[in-house]
């Protein structure tokens, strides 16, 4: 009797390891359907816990919208967060400018406070062959010791002077709506300037201030550099400083650092120079500024 007992407690424990198996058997099978039909939920539920947040634009690329919210979730919130992870923003690019017929040549030139991006223009020039355009503006920030050595303007009891001598210099927002009016007798304009991308980035900081953006884009079409036209026409040479181009094509000197003198001669200088191909040293209006605010603020 202790036997067959014996016996049958065997057969019972027999019975529930197979069926123990069994059981193991049938759940990994359901994981492994699971797993075919939605090949991107243990990456979902990976990319929850925080294991690979680089598996978000895997997981967003590879599947539809309707695969995703077809997936069963233990958290319907965490897989929205998961879905909300957008693609970076790409960087913006300088566009050429393509079209120049019938545009008017200007000539320009800023000179700041600072080197800074954000700093104040205290004076802003530009020729149009025999016409000119000269202001100085008031700074609201302080003049740098080196920009009033290589200028020779500075403040002296909160009065702008050149040189010990005071100016007549306006507030920006006349001064920059003086300009406007005197590109608007010559729209549209494409204006040219040595190393361009200095001035146009300080000129964008105290438009924008001054809301004038959108008034400005609509006469100027693009900006010309000059400084890259003259690396590729002439290399070799020592430097590309302006003032060194002018000693070596007009064989004179001029006094450099004056916004006005630097405009005036560069229109010479370009023009003793002629003729140029300024597409491949161009930029339209419109992606100079998108591509400056991109990296001022990191967005549009």
């Amino acid at each position: 009797m202790k036997k067959d007992k014996k016996t049958m407690d065997k057969t019972n424990k027999s019975k529930l390891k197979e069926q123990h198996i069994l059981g193991q058997c049938q759940s990994s099978h359901k994981r492994k359907v699971k797993d075919e039909e939605f090949p991107e939920t243990k990456n979902v539920k990976r990319l929850r816990r925080g294991e690979n947040v680089d598996l978000a634009r895997q997981v967003l690329v590879t599947q539809s919208p309707e695969e995703i919210k077809s997936q069963p979730s233990d958290d319907s919130h965490e897989d929205v967060e998961a879905q909300k992870v957008l693609p970076v923003k790409q960087r913006p690019v300088l566009q050429a400018v393509l079209e120049t017929l019938h545009t008017s040549q200007v000539f320009f030139d800023l000179e700041t406070t600072s080197l800074r991006l954000d700093c104040d223009i205290i004076q802003i020039a530009a020729a149009d062959k025999d016409a000119t355009f000269n202001e100085f503006i008031i700074p609201k920030q302080p003049i740098h010791y080196m920009a009033s050595n290589m200028t020779g303007i500075t403040v002296i009891n909160g009065v702008l002077t050149l040189r010990g001598k005071p100016l007549d210099a306006k507030t920006p927002a006349f001064a920059l709506h003086n300009f406007l009016e005197w590109i608007k007798l010559r729209s549209p304009v494409l204006l040219y300037a040595h190393n361009a991308s200095f001035d146009y980035q300080r000129f964008f900081h105290v438009i924008q201030k001054e809301n004038l953006v959108e008034q400005f884009q609509q006469h100027i079409i693009g900006f010309v550099d000059t400084l890259g036209m003259f690396k590729t026409e002439y290399p070799g040479l020592n430097n590309y400083k302006q003032n060194t181009l002018v000693r070596k094509f007009l064989k004179k000197s001029y006094r450099c650092h004056s916004a006005l003198e630097d405009a005036t001669i560069l229109q010479e200088l370009y023009n003793t120079t002629f003729p140029h191909t300024i597409s491949d040293f161009s930029c339209t209006f419109a992606s100079a500024y998108e591509k400056w605010m991109y990296e001022r603020k990191g967005k549009m």
